[in-house]
């Protein structure tokens, strides 16, 4: 039993002084910070977008089962079977392959959609912004 202790002890500490070892040094390099001009402003905006449509993906996926819930409920005659997602029961229904389908695309449109009307509220903004700095240099 000792021996094992011992031989698990040996190796812990041959592990972890290997940290000790190979550690950073006290000053680490820092990074520059992009600057203004350094990626074009196409490129910005589909990277905002993609930010946009990813963050808005599991909250269009939720409302998408959500509103199809209700629909589903209601175009069944609100059969016990059919109910939405807080009041479903054990044997509720399953979705079929279509309707899981119909959901995600549903999802990833209304992602979409929040991602596109972000880029056209900006480039609006933008455009509003930049007409009042030139009636300021008149």
């Amino acid at each position: 039993m000792h021996r094992e202790f011992r031989i698990f002890l040996i190796i812990f500490l041959i592990f972890f002084s290997a940290g000790v070892c190979f550690g950073q040094t006290a000053k680490a390099p820092v990074p520059a910070p992009y600057e203004k001009n350094e990626f074009p402003d196409w490129m910005q905006d589909l990277r905002r977008g993609e930010i946009i449509l990813i963050g808005s993906f599991p909250l269009s996926m939720f409302l998408s089962y959500e509103f199809y819930d209700i629909y589903r409920y209601f175009s069944n005659n609100l059969q016990s079977a059919y109910r939405p997602w807080p009041f479903r029961t054990y044997d509720a229904v399953p979705y079929n392959g279509a309707e899981n389908i119909g959901i995600i695309v549903s999802a990833v449109s209304l992602s979409i959609a929040v991602a596109v009307a972000d880029y056209l509220i900006g480039k609006l903004t933008e455009n509003k912004n930049s007409g009042e700095q030139d009636d300021d240099k008149e």
